[in-house]
C-alpha cells in the first residue's frame, strides 16, 4: 500500500490544492528522507510519462528556466533529483510556518504550470532514463556489435564523463558566438571557416570570394555583405572590414555598433548605413537613415547625416555622391534568395526524376505528388510494386528545403507515415532529407520495421497482407530493422534483430558518432543515409554526402523489412510504463524526401544526392 504521506504529496502536486497544516510535516519529511524523496520523484515521473504522449509541443524545455539546470547535458540521477527538490523546497531550511508559506507557491506553480501541461511529465521522465531501470527487452542492443540487451542501455551505460566531454565540445563550438549566418546567396567561401545558414558565428576572421551573406548580430544588428570580402568579428558589437561592400541596419538595442577599417572607425548613432572598402581604393560611407560618427586617426570626429556620403582621401574625408544602390539591400537579397531557391528546386526535380528511374530504387517519396489523396505519399520509383504508397497519419504539410518544396511536419507522438516494402534483401540503402526541430528523449526513430502482430492489433479485421507478413516473419531469422538517433552524446544507429525462435532476440547494432543529432544542428535540413551489406557484413553511415563511418555487421541473413514506419510508431500505455517511457520513439521535426534501394549506393552517388538536393 502506498505511504499515506506520499499520497498527500502526490495529491497536492497534481491538484495544486494544498492544506498548509497537513502538508507541513510531509514537506519536512521530504527534506529529511532520501528514500521518501526518491519515491516521490519516481511516482510523478511515472505519471508524467503516461501524460507525455498527449503533448503537441516539447514544452519540457521550459523546466530548464524553472530549475536553472540544463537537462540536455548528462546528469546523474542524484543531480536531477537534487535540482527538482531544491526548487520544491526553496527557502525551506526549517519546517517553520514562514518557510512553508514560501514553499507552497513554488509547489503550486510547478504542479499547475509544469506537470499537467507536460513540462514536468516529460522532463521527470528523464529521471527514469538516467536511472537505467525498467528497460524494454525488445529494443536494439546498446553495445556497438552483437548484444541481447536494449540499445537504450547504450545511452544509460555511457559514462557521465563521456557525455560531459560531448557537452564541453559543443559549448566550445557554439558557445561565445556573436552572430548568426541567416542568409547566403551564391557564396564561395575562402579561408578555414565555411559556415552554412543557421550556424552561430564565433569571433575571428572570415573571407568570401563571391556572393552575398546576411549576418544577424546578437547585439541587435543586421549586416549584409557582398564579396569579395575579408572581415573579422571582434565583439558582439564590433567588426573590422578589410574588404567588401556592406549595409548595416541597427536596431535601438544595437546602438553604438562599430565597423573599423584600416583608416576609419564608423560608430552607429541609431542608423542604417553602408560602407565600401576595396583594395587599392579609399573607404566610403553612405548614411541611409539616422546618423553615424566617423573617427579617423588624430583628426576630429565628424557626424554624417541621412543621404550623405563621404570618401576617405589621404588628406581626410571628402564628399562623395550618395549612391545607395551600389550596396546590398534587403529587398535585393530577398529577390536573389527566391531566384536561387527556384533554381535549386528545379535542378533537384530533374535529378530526382533520374533517381526514381534507378532499377534498384524500391521506394522514393519526393513529397511533390500526393496522388489522389492529401493523406498519401506516392511512390515514384520505376517499379512501384516493390513498396506501397505511404499512409500519412497525423502529420501536416509544410515548407520543405525551399519554399517551393513540400515537407511533412511531425509535431505529435502519433504523427507517422506507414508503408510496406516487400521481399528480403541482402543489400539496402536508406536515405532521408530531414530536419530535427528538437530531440525530446534519448532515443528517436527515423525508420523502423513494425511487427505484423502489432499491425494486426491495429487492424482487427481479417487482412491477407498481414497474415502473409506474419508467415514471412516466422520463416525469417530477421525480426526487426531500426535506424535511430541518440543523444545527449549524438549518434546514429542501424540495428538488426535476429533469432532462431520467437523469444530470444539478438540485436546487432552499428553506432556512429555524428554531429547530425546535436543541438547545434536542430532546425537545419540534412541529408542522412545508411547502407547495409549483409553479404560483406558492412554498415556505412553518411551525413550530408560524407561517409562518417564504416562498421562491421556479423549478421549475414537477408534483411526482411515488410511493414515500416517513418518517424513515430505505436506504443501502448503498458509498454510506456514498463519501459519507463523509452518505448516511445518520438520524432519532432520534418521530412521532405525518402529513398530505399535494394543495393548499396556508393560514396559518389550519395554525395551527388547531397549536392543536387542541398538547400
Amino acid at each position: 500500500m502506498m505511504d499515506s504521506d506520499l499520497q498527500k504529496l502526490l495529491v497536492a502536486w497534481t491538484s495544486g490544492v494544498i492544506d498548509e497544516v497537513a502538508i507541513a510535516p510531509v514537506l519536512d519529511r521530504l527534506r529529511r528522507e532520501a528514500a521518501f524523496r526518491q519515491a516521490f520523484v519516481s511516482e510523478i515521473a511515472m505519471l508524467g510519462q503516461l501524460k507525455a504522449v498527449q503533448s503537441s509541443e516539447p514544452r519540457w524545455l521550459q523546466l530548464e528556466d524553472v530549475l536553472g539546470v540544463a537537462l540536455n547535458n548528462a546528469m546523474s540521477v542524484q543531480n536531477i533529483e537534487d535540482s527538482v527538490m531544491n526548487s520544491i523546497t526553496r527557502n525551506s531550511d526549517a519546517p517553520s510556518q514562514t518557510s512553508i508559506a514560501n514553499t507552497l507557491p513554488t509547489v503550486r506553480w510547478l504542479s499547475k504550470q509544469l506537470f499537467w501541461p507536460l513540462s514536468m511529465s516529460a522532463v521527470l521522465g528523464f529521471i527514469l532514463l538516467w536511472s537505467g531501470s525498467n528497460r524494454d527487452s525488445s529494443e536494439p542492443a546498446s553495445a556497438s556489435i552483437a548484444s541481447k540487451s536494449d540499445p537504450t542501455n547504450t545511452y544509460s551505460a555511457m559514462t557521465d564523463a563521456a557525455a560531459e566531454d560531448s557537452s564541453d565540445a559543443s559549448n566550445k563550438k557554439n558557445g561565445g558566438g556573436v552572430a548568426i549566418l541567416s542568409q547566403s546567396i551564391g557564396v564561395e567561401w575562402m579561408g578555414h571557416q565555411h559556415p552554412v545558414v543557421g550556424d552561430t558565428l564565433q569571433l575571428g576572421d572570415l573571407q568570401i570570394k563571391s556572393g552575398t551573406i546576411q549576418i544577424e548580430f546578437f547585439a541587435g544588428v543586421r549586416l549584409l555583405l557582398r564579396g569579395p570580402a575579408d572581415f573579422e568579428l571582434r565583439a558582439p558589437d564590433e567588426m573590422q572590414l578589410r574588404q567588401g561592400a556592406a549595409s548595416c541596419f541597427v536596431s535601438e538595442l544595437g546602438r553604438g555598433f562599430r565597423i573599423l577599417t584600416d583608416g576609419i572607425e564608423v560608430v552607429d548613432l541609431g542608423t542604417a548605413f553602408s560602407i565600401d572598402v576595396q583594395n587599392g581604393k579609399q573607404s566610403e560611407v553612405h548614411v541611409l537613415e539616422g546618423e553615424v560618427e566617423i573617427k579617423s586617426g588624430t583628426r576630429a570626429s565628424m557626424k554624417l547625416q541621412k543621404n550623405q556620403a563621404i570618401r576617405m582621401a589621404p588628406t581626410g574625408p571628402v564628399d562623395a555622391l550618395f549612391t545607395p544602390s551600389r550596396f546590398p539591400q534587403p529587398a535585393d537579397l530577398q529577390i536573389e534568395q527566391r531566384n536561387q531557391d527556384r533554381q535549386r528546386f528545379e535542378a533537384w526535380k530533374r535529378f530526382s526524376d533520374r533517381l526514381s528511374t534507378d532499377p534498384a530504387v524500391m521506394m522514393h517519396y519526393t513529397f511533390e505528388d500526393s496522388g489522389y489523396s492529401p493523406s498519401e505519399l506516392s511512390n515514384r520509383s520505376l517499379d512501384a510494386s516493390h513498396a506501397s504508397d505511404g499512409a500519412i497519419i497525423g502529420c501536416t504539410w509544410a515548407d520543405g528545403r525551399w519554399p517551393l518544396k513540400r515537407a511533412l511536419q511531425y509535431r505529435n507522438p502519433g504523427d507517422r507515415v506507414l508503408f510496406q516494402v516487400h521481399g528480403q534483401h541482402e543489400q539496402l540503402t536508406f536515405m532521408v532529407w530531414v530536419r530535427i526541430d528538437a530531440l525530446t528523449q534519448p532515443q528517436t526513430s527515423l525508420l523502423m520495421t513494425e511487427e505484423p502482430a502489432r499491425r494486426r492489433n491495429l487492424n482487427p479485421t481479417v487482412s491477407y497482407s498481414i497474415a502473409e507478413a506474419l508467415d514471412r516473419r516466422k520463416a525469417s531469422q530477421v525480426k526487426s530493422v531500426r535506424w535511430e538517433l541518440f543523444q545527449p552524446v549524438p549518434r546514429v544507429s542501424f540495428s538488426v534483430a535476429t533469432t532462431q525462435g520467437e523469444s530470444d532476440w539478438k540485436w546487432e547494432s552499428c553506432h556512429s558518432k555524428s554531429d547530425f543529432p546535436s543541438q547545434s544542428n536542430w532546425g537545419k535540413w540534412a541529408c542522412v543515409a545508411v547502407t547495409c551489406d549483409t553479404v560483406n557484413g558492412r554498415v556505412r553511415h553518411y551525413h550530408n554526402g560524407e561517409r562518417i563511418s564504416d562498421l562491421s555487421l556479423p549478421h549475414t541473413n537477408p534483411l526482411l523489412l515488410d511493414f515500416m514506419t517513418l518517424g513515430n510508431f505505436s506504443v501502448s500505455d503498458a509498454e510506456l510504463k514498463t519501459s519507463g517511457g523509452l518505448a516511445q520513439r518520438r520524432f519532432y521535426g520534418a521530412v521532405d524526401e525518402v529513398l530505399i534501394a535494394n543495393r548499396v549506393l556508393n560514396d559518389d552517388e550519395l554525395t551527388d544526392i547531397w549536392t543536387n538536393g542541398r538547400p
